[in-house]
């Protein structure tokens, strides 16, 4: 598996949810508060100035209905906080990443 560093994930995780945010049409603001998030918070994440945690990305993803792998780029990410999640969101981004795997072997 390629290795990736922090910036380059900080990288694709926001450029993927400015991305997907518009194709779903909605605002910077709308996201934010459907997260909980300040909008400077969201702003910062968009333009990777921003390192989110585990909760955060999880946080995004159901925000924006689809899943942790998608804000990714089906890339690996170890983030600190695993075990703020509850264990359904732990299962469901395991999940994820056993297809991320899969997916790779395949190409």
């Amino acid at each position: 598996m390629d290795n990736f560093n922090n910036n380059e994930l900080v990288s694709e995780f926001g450029k993927n949810v400015r991305r997907i945010r518009k194709q779903v049409g909605m605002t910077q603001e709308q996201l934010a508060k459907k997260c909980g998030y300040s909008l400077k918070a969201i702003g910062d994440i968009e333009l990777c100035k921003s390192d989110p945690k585990l909760s955060t990305v999880a946080n995004i993803a159901d925000a924006l209905n689809i899943n942790i792998a998608q804000l990714l780029d089906n890339r690996v990410a170890i983030i600190e906080d695993l075990n703020n999640l509850g264990s359904a969101k732990v299962a469901d981004y395991i999940s994820d990443l056993r297809l991320i795997t899969k997916y790779r072997k395949k190409i």
